[in-house]
């Protein structure tokens, strides 16, 4: 096996992210001509590059390799040093890195020692200087630089107005063929590193003014970037193009829902975003504190210290110039340094001019806050226009889509994937239409008004402008004529993003289109209040992946002094609908219950509800013996307590059956000696019944959605219910039940007996019964757990009609108000008795707790 050259290993270890700790790569005995620096420079333009400092002193760059490199400093937005020493690049080479200069807004450090730089290369240098405000120090010893060039430097520096450039803090023109003096230059960079000086202390004061003051805002920038559509097209490596990750081809397919921290950032200009996972490592207050700091500063777009600094920040500046003892006494101390440091560091002020502590004193740590540090700051300056989203990643399974209502919000953005070659290739038309179609009702019921994009995955299979017509011709129609308006268009015109994951061509468009709708949503302005943010730190420390009401309420008044139940429902409100926890309101029980981490949830959700044709269930279940319960678990969606408790390998067992009897997912099953529970989304067995047989002789309710849409989960909720409600009637008959039928016994009067049929594909639920007497019982329990789903699953958005039969003519259908007129039976009339129907809006029921809820049915 031949060993990798120097070349190579340098490229493999640029292409990977940097280790934690690592943040500098140098080229020491690695050999580049210019064929391989261009490699170099595309490596560093990637989105995914993440280095912060390059060493390529003494390579054979010249001009061309720096124009390459000049092309990759407008892109990159990691960089904080570059060393280019002895790279004999001239002046045609810093003139195109003086061009890149005015657009990067992240390099602090530029080494450009013996390049054979003269006077024009120093005036493009100097003209760059006033328009960049980051670059703190330049290096230009050993070049060929005259007088003309030194002038250029005094002039772009110190500006028409005597203020100029205040970023730049140290720059080094020594062993250049320059004869005029050099005092006025000193006094300049003397004068910025003074002003840094003040700048720091005076960002340290209002820093601590901030976190002191209980009513600081400030907008958070955060929404929730959501991930939806088919199995298998794409979802996971479409966020993973996101992050300027390679494409993974053998990614497992996701199990219910994956979670990542991100944020958006690009150089101020609108364009080239990055996006990274986000750092943990600093709490959501502190980035806060920083964020309304900064804007106390200076103007958004101003990153070191200029001439439009902010009123309140001048008045901190001042205040510390006015404490002239200890200032003059720190001036002289300094006097005895001689020579300004060049470290390899990202700094904004040089280390060996940071001032003594007082007389500022010392920032009180208050909880969910770090000390005063000017690296964050920094950060925050450098990325201004930084988004912070949570990603989540939606299994495409069907089994999965029960959970919707848990998850789907409004406070965010949707992708919406599918997998193109299904309609160019393989002509599976109809199949992404009801996907897509599916989608988009989901999310206007869960998520009314919030941004879609359609991204088609696989562009590397489209082979000819017909092609894209024929899924134009797709989309239009469906996203025109099913009024989905929030479909966002892409540059094109078109209703959806091409997008090839394998190559990352077209994400730039779907990066800035997320940014772009981001921005436009009134969420991501709202100005949060600090103390909320130290409330979401003080709640993550937790060691448990809930808290009771009580103590999300008890740490808000200690932490942040909010004595207001009304301010704590707002707050977790904002949290919930952007991802961070989950707090469920639909009834007073779930209300007292905030998970803090959603993807502790999920995961425990996921490993229970999934499909078993795509994901397996663990070789321990049969280990353990528990291999007879899987199997009946797999086909009747009745499983027992203990395999429960071997797949959440017994943590928190009771709460979560609470948590998912209370939401609906799971009901008592007390049909059997050993405890059980039912999920019906885990029915898989369609009903061996003939349904068109069942119905034949029996009066039909149909609750018709066809106008609009009738969701996944909302007829399995249904049986949820009436299972939970047939299991509390002792001496009920064992339910019967299918993917799409369930045949209901209660114990009430004589017995009573239902049918509930559902027709995915007309949209419709249907009841059916046989004895006259008991149709308007049944009805009665239908209609108020339907209602009931559409409380508190559903946002109340459930739009059905309903329409009535006979026995004598089941096929002929009444909407409600002639069945009423008409008085149809069993329904109205004679028959419905003392049971009659109860109109709209009568059930407060649907409000009510689980338990409260049950007894209503049982009192019916």
């Amino acid at each position: 096996m031949i060993a990798p050259t120097h070349y190579e290993m340098f490229v493999e270890v640029l292409q990977s992210a940097p280790q934690p700790g690592v943040r500098s790569i140098t080229a020491k005995n690695v050999d580049l001509d210019q064929e391989r620096i261009s490699t170099v420079a595309d490596l560093l333009s990637m989105p995914s590059a993440k280095w912060k400092f390059i060493n390529l002193e003494n390579k054979h760059v010249q001009a061309e390799g720096a124009k390459t490199l000049a092309k990759m400093l407008h892109i990159n937005v990691a960089l904080v040093s570059i060393n280019l020493n002895g790279c004999a690049i001239q002046d045609e080479g810093a003139t195109a890195i003086a061009e890149a200069l005015k657009s990067n807004e992240t390099l602090v450090i530029l080494r450009l020692q013996e390049n054979e730089i003269k006077s024009t290369g120093a005036l493009a240098i100097a003209d760059s200087l006033k328009e960049n405000n980051t670059l703190a120090i330049l290096d230009l010893q050993n070049n060929e630089i005259d007088d003309i060039g030194a002038h250029a430097f005094v002039h772009a520096l110190n500006g028409d107005d005597d203020i100029g450039n205040t970023a730049m803090a140290a720059l080094a023109l020594d062993l250049n063929p320059i004869t005029i003096g050099l005092e006025d230059l000193e006094q300049i960079l003397k004068r910025n590193r003074e002003l840094h000086m003040s700048y720091q202390l005076g960002e340290k004061m209002l820093f601590m003014d901030t976190i002191e003051n209980s009513e600081s805002k400030g907008p958070w920038n955060r929404a929730k970037l959501m991930i939806v559509g088919q199995g298998k097209a794409g979802k996971s490596a479409t966020v993973r193009s996101l992050l300027g990750e390679s494409f993974n081809e053998k990614w497992d397919s996701t199990i219910g829902v994956n979670l990542t921290q991100v944020r958006s950032r690009n150089n101020n200009k609108g364009s080239n975003s990055q996006w990274d996972k986000e750092d943990n490592s600093v709490s959501f207050a502190s980035k806060l504190a920083a964020d309304i700091t900064v804007s106390n500063i200076r103007p958004e777009g101003e990153v070191l210290p200029g001439k439009n600094l902010g009123s309140r920040f001048k008045q901190k500046v001042q205040q510390i110039r006015d404490l002239e003892s200890n200032y003059q006494a720190w001036k002289q101390k300094k006097k005895k340094k001689k020579r300004v440091r060049f470290d390899d560091a990202p700094v904004r002020v040089i280390e060996d001019n940071i001032p003594p502590a007082d007389p500022v004193p010392e920032v009180k740590k208050k909880s969910g806050i770090q000390e005063y540090d000017s690296k964050l700051l920094f950060d925050v300056i450098r990325n201004r226009n930084a988004l912070e989203f949570t990603i989540w990643d939606y299994g495409g399974q069907n089994i999965f889509y029960t959970l919707h209502h848990l998850f789907l919000t409004s406070y965010g953005v949707y992708l919406l994937v599918f997998d193109m070659s299904q309609v160019v290739r393989y002509n599976e038309i109809r199949n992404v239409t009801n996907t897509l179609k599916f989608w988009l009702n989901s999310i206007q019921i869960h998520a009314p008004g919030a941004p879609v994009l359609i991204v088609g995955t696989r562009l590397d299979t489209i082979e000819s402008e017909t092609q894209f017509r024929d899924l134009d011709e797709l989309m239009i129609p469906l996203v025109e004529r099913g009024n989905f308006e929030d479909v966002v268009k892409n540059i094109n015109g078109r209703y959806y993003f091409p997008l090839d994951n394998t190559t990352r061509e077209g994400i730039s468009d779907i990066q800035e289109t997320i940014e772009r709708v981001t921005r436009e949503q009134s969420f991501v302005k709202q100005l949060v209040k600090l103390s909320w943010l130290q409330c979401l730190d003080t709640m993550l420390e937790s060691v448990n992946p809930w808290l009771s009401l009580p103590d999300v309420v008890s740490i808000g008044e200690k932490i942040a002094g909010i004595t207001s139940s009304v301010e704590i429902d707002d707050m977790l409100a904002l949290f919930h609908e952007l991802g961070m926890v989950l707090h469920f309101t639909g009834t007073d029980a779930l209300n007292q219950i905030v998970i803090i981490q959603p993807q502790w949830l999920i995961d425990k959700i996921g490993c229970v509800i999934k499909d078993p044709d795509i994901h397996d269930f663990p070789s321990s279940v049969q280990e353990s013996g528990l291999t007879e319960e899987l199997n009946t678990f797999l086909e009747s969606g009745i499983i027992s307590k203990d395999l429960v408790q071997h797949l959440w390998r017994g943590e928190q067992v009771d709460f979560l059956v609470d948590l998912m009897r209370r939401t609906l997912i799971l009901s008592d099953w007390k049909f059997s000696k050993e405890p059980m529970f039912l999920i019906p989304s885990m029915i898989i067995e369609e009903s061996r019944h003939d349904l068109d047989a069942l119905e034949s002789g029996k009066a039909i309710c149909l609750f018709d959605f066809s106008d609009g849409f009738l969701p996944l989960g909302v007829f399995e909720r249904l049986v949820c219910l009436l299972v939970q409600h047939s299991s509390s009637n002792d001496g009920s008959k064992q339910p019967q039940l299918g993917r799409n039928f369930s045949h209901i016994y209660l114990n009430k009067r004589n017995g009573v007996e239902l049918l509930i049929v559902q027709d995915p594909v007309d949209q419709v639920v249907k009841l059916l019964v046989s004895e006259p007497e008991d149709a308007s019982l049944c009805f009665n329990i239908v209609i108020a757990i339907i209602r009931k789903i559409n409380s508190e699953a559903m946002h109340n958005r459930l739009n059905y009609q309903l329409k009535f039969s006979s026995l004598e003519s089941p096929k002929i259908f009444l909407d409600s108000d002639q069945a009423q007129l008409s008085g149809l039976k069993p329904w109205f009339g004679a028959h419905s008795g003392k049971d009659s129907i109860h109109n709209e809006n009568h059930i407060d029921a649907e409000t009510a707790n689980l338990n409260a809820f049950m007894e209503y049915l049982d009192d019916l």
